[in-house]
């Protein structure tokens, strides 16, 4: 994967270890898979590449942790992605009544178990839809900057919504 990502991007090697930074070697056992690849080694490698793609590979395969609260998500057109939400998003709002009465009460009933599984399964698959589609934007927008500044609540958008 690691080799694949800067093939594509038409680097040497060399010039990716010196940025990376480390040794020629090391980039060479991580590319066959001889030693692992530290998360920030990972990252190197994707931005370097400008692969962000790798990051979503390295934390659903590499990671302990990843492997298992991440998707296994690849790399498709926008317009997929955005019909694959569009569709979860329907899925999900049939699950309206459901969630309304969860956020009443605070409690699922064993007659509603069913209900709340099919729910959870629909917006755990508009999480994934959400994910590819954030990889698929990651070509025109400086995604981790988003998600940065959406941590802070410090998006344009939301100061604005805040002072109206």
């Amino acid at each position: 994967m690691y080799k694949t990502a800067r093939e594509q991007a038409g680097l040497s090697q060399e010039y990716v270890a010196l940025h990376i930074p480390c040794d020629r070697t090391t980039l060479s056992r991580i590319e066959s898979f001889k030693i692992p690849a530290s998360p920030e080694t990972a990252k190197r490698i994707a931005d370097i590449c400008r692969r962000p793609q790798l990051t979503a590979w390295y934390c659903s395969e590499e990671c302990a942790i990843g492997q298992t609260y991440c998707y296994k998500i690849k790399k498709r057109p926008l317009s997929e992605t955005a019909l694959e939400i569009k569709h979860w998003l329907n899925e999900v709002e049939k699950h309206r009544p459901l969630l309304t009465k969860i956020a009443r009460d605070g409690v699922i009933t064993p007659d509603e178990m069913d209900c709340a599984m099919s729910c959870t399964e629909a917006i755990m698959e508009l999480e994934k839809a959400i994910e590819e589609y954030k990889l698929a934007m990651a070509d025109a927008l400086d995604i981790p900057k988003l998600v940065r500044a959406i941590n802070k609540e410090q998006t344009p958008n939301r100061q604005a919504q805040r002072s109206a």
